[in-house]
This record gives C-alpha cells, sequence and structure tokens, in this order.
C-alpha cells in the first residue's frame, strides 16, 4: 500500500510512515497508551509513500493485554482511506456549491416577491389615476353631452320626429357609455370601499356579481365592521373580486358564499362555491397569473391565503387570513339576489 517492500517496514517505526507535522504530537498519544489513558488510539493521518506522495490512511492502535511478566505490547492496523477522503471533500465542495446557488435562489426569491409587490403597488396607482380621470373628466364630459343631447330632443320631438328619433337613439347610447364609465371606474376604483368600507363594498359587489352569474351569494359579516387601513381593505377586496370572477368563469356553480369575520385576531375572509373545484394541479400552473397575484397580495399587508376544495369535494373554498387588532363581532347574514 506505501510502496516500502515488507524487509524496509520492519526496519521502520510507524511514525516515519505518518505526517511529520503531526508525527510528535502522535509520538506522544501512542506512548500514553496504557499509562492511565485510554488503551485504544484511532487517527486519520496522511501516510508518506515511497515515491514522496502521500495517501490518507486510518490508523487504528490497541494494547494487547499481558501476562504476568511478558512485556507490553500494541497491535495496530492501517486502512487505506484516501478514495474516501477525496469523495468526503468532492462532497464537502459540491455542498458548498449547492448551498450557494440555493442562497441564490433565495435572493432571487426575495427580489422578485419585492418586484412583484412594488408592481402591483404601482398597478393600483395607475388605476387609481386612470379611476378618476375617467369618472371626474371622461365623467362630466358625458353629462353635459348627455344633458344638451336631452335638450335637443325636446326642441326636436315636434319640430323633426325623424331626427328626433334618432337623438333619442343618441341619448339612450350616450347614458349607455356613462354606466359603462361607471362599472370601469368601480372596477379600477371600487369607489363604495373607499367611502364607506370594506363590509359596504362587499355586500355591494356581491349584489353585482350575482347578477353577472346568475346565482344567489349570501354575504355575511359583522354588525360592526373592524376598521381596516387602505391597503389591507383593498387586498382583500381585490380577492373577492379575483375570487368571483373565477366562479362566473369557471366554476359552474349553483350558488356562492362570502363571510367576513374575525377569529383569535385575524380577519377571515371566506369565498366559497359549490361549482366543479378547482383541481391541485392548476394552483401551480405558470399562467395562473390571477392567483399568483392575490397570493402576492395578501403577502404584502402580512396575511395568507389558501384555497382547497369544498368539504363535500366539490367546489372551491379560498379563505384569506390577516392579523388585525379588533374584538370578535356577532355575524348577520345578507342575500345578494
Amino acid at each position: 500500500m506505501v510502496g516500502y517492500s515488507a524487509d524496509e517496514l520492519q526496519q521502520m517505526n510507524l511514525f516515519q510512515l505518518l505526517d511529520p507535522s503531526t508525527a510528535a504530537a502522535d509520538r506522544e498519544k501512542f506512548q500514553s497508551l496504557g499509562s492511565g489513558g485510554s488503551e485504544a488510539w484511532i487517527v486519520e493521518r496522511r501516510c508518506l509513500m515511497r515515491d514522496g506522495s502521500a495517501t490518507w490512511v486510518r490508523a487504528c492502535f490497541g494494547l494487547i493485554p499481558r501476562m504476568e511478566d511478558s512485556p507490553l505490547r500494541a497491535v495496530g492496523m492501517i486502512e487505506d482511506i484516501d478514495e474516501r477522503r477525496r469523495l468526503e471533500t468532492e462532497l464537502r465542495d459540491q455542498s458548498t456549491v449547492l448551498q450557494s446557488l440555493l442562497e441564490e435562489c433565495r435572493r432571487r426569491d426575495r427580489m422578485q416577491a419585492k418586484l412583484a409587490r412594488h408592481l402591483i403597488r404601482v398597478s393600483e396607482q395607475e388605476r387609481k389615476d386612470i379611476a378618476r380621470a375617467l369618472h371626474d373628466e371622461l365623467g362630466n364630459a358625458l353629462a353635459a353631452i348627455s344633458m344638451d343631447v336631452g335638450w335637443i330632443g325636446k326642441q326636436l320631438k315636434t319640430a323633426n320626429p325623424g331626427v328626433a328619433e334618432r337623438q333619442a337613439r343618441l341619448l339612450d347610447t350616450v347614458r349607455a357609455t356613462l354606466d359603462l364609465k361607471r362599472r370601469l371606474v368601480d372596477r379600477l376604483l371600487p369607489l363604495t370601499l373607499e367611502h364607506f368600507g370594506l363590509d359596504f363594498a362587499v355586500r355591494a359587489h356581491c349584489e353585482v356579481a350575482a347578477g353577472i352569474c346568475g346565482i344567489p351569494i349570501t354575504v355575511t359579516g359583522p354588525e360592526q365592521p373592524p376598521s381596516l387601513d387602505p391597503r389591507t381593505g383593498l387586498a382583500l377586496f381585490r380577492v373577492l373580486q379575483e375570487c368571483l370572477a373565477n366562479v362566473e368563469k369557471h366554476a359552474m356553480a349553483t350558488q356562492a358564499r362570502v363571510s367576513i369575520g374575525t377569529v383569535d385576531g385575524n380577519l377571515l375572509l371566506r369565498i366559497e362555491d359549490d361549482g366543479v373545484g378547482i383541481p391541485d394541479h392548476a394552483l401551480d400552473r405558470a399562467d395562473a397569473y390571477g392567483l399568483a397575484i392575490i397570493r402576492e397580495r395578501m403577502a404584502d399587508i402580512g396575511g395568507t391565503l389558501s384555497i382547497r376544495l369544498g368539504a363535500t369535494g366539490k367546489g372551491t373554498v379560498v379563505l384569506a387570513t390577516v392579523p388585525i387588532a379588533v374584538t370578535p363581532a356577532t355575524v348577520a347574514p345578507s342575500h345578494a339576489p
């Protein structure tokens, strides 16, 4: 193993083979065997080969119990562990590389989450700016057009009935455009949330969603809703919007339920339907942007979002939870026909 012949080894002692840098300490340890210390010694050292190279060995030494007048003897064994040490070194190096890659992945995940939340905030600000422009500028312009067209219609009603008929259709179009503007503004910036709070906004939105989906949506909430900061209220409202949009597009449900409550210092928003449900693999799809965004919205306010099948294996239950300092309140039901 070390390149020496048996005759050569018989002329050498152990410490001529071991690493010179540890030879003195190894000799002292070996000589202490049996003198109040341990009676065995196991060590891993570099062993010098005949050609000047070195290899790792595992050396095991132990004292042989002696009879009354027999000399103290020891037995030793050297095992070549160079390959094992090489593999251990490679594993340590690979572990270091993997740890570095893992840290980099975590860093990128943190950066992506930070960027996603920043983009959500920027998007909300842009929505707010557009909504206010639609409400204030376009809304006022359409209102003025509606009034003028209405006045013209009155003048033409008897003077030119044919033109008056066209004017009436134009007035209907203007009013329909005003209604479209109102719906767009509500989707961009829920004014009911801004002026009346989450509970009122939830009930109002569920009433509209019930008409669009064609199913009853039951809403329950506390008699005295907790006061929320605008960012928390908006995040929860966006969760509701996304969930009811999914009910409309995918659920094939016959009814839905929405509840707001408080449990152990947490505000809970629960949206449940009795539709076809959402499969587990759909939750992690790369193109499930709506779900990814509402998850980030909840994370941004320190909350959590869970999505699962209903208790009977049908339908979907979405639970948004956010810590809030409120006292529990009783729940009063209402219905959005």
